[in-house]
């Protein structure tokens, strides 16, 4: 890390900041922060700015356990650039909703890959990064985070996420539109980044769904929902994933409260194994509207913690996580549950 930056040191109890100390980063790149009081259940976070972006640490999470040894949080922070040519899809999550009589609903969800060194980002703080294109028709645009005017820009033909993504994999981004609802519909998906992989989810006794290029994978049960997948691969820059949507309902869709819209959450990830692969299946909730707003984001409920600490259990079971990342990831989450109570 470069001499001369600043680290701050964050602590908190649950959701609250009660700790806060900043520290010079020295020639050799390290930075230290003495006589720290390490509270049983305190969460601490070490940030770095670096050319404009901040870069985090790990959380530690003191379990109450006593330490024999100083707490390191390293930083790591990155150059940047404009070249989003190392910048891929790993999965791409198709889901369609006909709760809406008149309309299709679509959720798409991205999850990239940065496979590069540096931080891809805009020309300048609040430029765009990466652009998406919508379907010819779509309106009633949503985002699970962020609003136009904000992280997002819109476009002739869709939108710009304004975001830098750091290297490697983990940012996602999810949005939803509405697409007008005929007996017969074919909904044409544009493909702005190379795509490794798509999965295309339906629920089961809507519409009929035909596509050249997709393959039925069978029926997956989530959150009481009976899906039909599709799956593809090898989706390149610049093509299009085209499906035909027809027939009329054979029965009603028994979508729960809160999953009212049929629009997928990145938040809470549910391994779903399928076609000898393994898929992210993302649970259904209501996205915030795409409208310019600088009201704060809603802040979590006791549900989103509780299904938060169930797909952790099920990603450590199924050996996605190590023991002592599972353990203090559902230390914090628990700890912020029972603040949330009490």
């Amino acid at each position: 890390m470069p001499a001369g930056l600043t680290a701050e040191l964050a602590g908190y109890d649950g959701m609250a900041q009660v700790y806060g100390a900043e520290a010079e980063v020295a020639a050799d790149g390290t930075y230290t922060f003495p006589d720290v009081e390490i509270v049983p259940g305190r969460a601490f976070i070490v940030s770095v700015n670096y050319q404009g972006f901040t870069f985090n640490s790990d959380v530690f999470h003191n379990l109450g356990d006593p330490l024999s040894n100083p707490i390191e949080l390293p930083v790591t922070v990155y150059d940047t650039t404009t070249d989003i040519s190392a910048l891929r899809v790993d999965r791409l999550h198709v889901f369609f909703d006909f709760t809406n009589p008149d309309a299709i609903q679509v959720a798409e969800l991205f999850l990239l890959n940065n496979t590069g060194s540096k931080v891809i980002s805009g020309e300048a703080p609040g430029q765009p990064v990466v652009y998406f294109e919508l379907p010819e028709g779509a309106t009633n645009l949503q985002f699970q985070s962020g609003a136009v005017g904000g992280r997002f820009i819109m476009t002739e033909k869709g939108f710009a996420d304004t975001q830098p993504v750091p290297p490697g994999s983990g940012s996602q981004i999810l949005f939803a539109y509405d697409l007008p609802l005929s007996r017969r519909t074919t909904v044409r998906i544009p493909i702005n980044l190379p795509v490794d992989a798509a999965i295309v989810m339906i629920p089961q006794g809507s519409m009929t769904l035909q596509s050249s290029q997709l393959q039925p994978m069978g029926q997956r049960q989530i959150q009481g929902v009976t899906l039909d997948l599709f799956s593809t691969t090898d989706l390149q820059a610049g093509s299009t994933l085209e499906m035909t949507l027809s027939g009329r309902m054979s029965s009603p869709i028994n979508l729960q409260t809160g999953q009212t819209g049929a629009l997928i959450a990145g938040a809470l990830a549910l391994v779903l194994v399928a076609g000898g692969g393994v898929y992210w299946y993302v649970r259904v909730q209501k996205l915030a509207p795409a409208v310019e707003s600088n009201a704060p984001a809603e802040s979590e409920s006791r549900e989103t913690l509780m299904d938060a600490i169930i797909a952790l259990d099920d990603l450590y079971k199924s050996g996605q996580l190590s023991e002592e990342t599972y353990q203090q990831r559902r230390a914090e989450l628990k700890e912020r549950l029972r603040a949330m109570l009490d």
